[in-house]
């Protein structure tokens, strides 16, 4: 389990900024939905959907960091829509995007 992980992850980590879906991965790995599912959540201790969310949410903190802004960091972390973006923002973060990048700004 821990070798398919780490492809999994390494797919992910590649891919994030895609269309990833549960169908196109466990493909990539060369597993059932069921079995991807499952092994998924023994490695990570979370939902594909869930850790995939959180990962390109962390992303989206490196780009509102530089600068970007919430609909650029959205894009390019993988988000298709705003509104999914803001509410997994708010979920991992506490706080939406745009406060998140005022308050790393009066850091600076």
């Amino acid at each position: 389990d821990r070798l398919v992980g780490m492809r999994i992850f390494r797919y992910i980590e590649e891919n994030y900024p895609e269309d990833i879906t549960l169908d196109k991965i466990a493909s990539e790995v060369g597993l059932s939905i069921t079995h991807f599912s499952r092994v998924f959540k023994n490695v990570s201790g979370m939902t594909f959907k869930q850790y995939l969310n959180y990962y390109r949410i962390n992303k989206s903190v490196l780009f509102l960091e530089n600068g970007e802004s919430v609909t650029e960091a959205a894009i390019r972390s993988g988000f298709g829509d705003i509104n999914t973006f803001i509410r997994n923002f708010k979920k991992y973060k506490g706080t939406v995007p745009s406060k998140y990048k005022k308050w790393f700004k009066a850091l600076a």
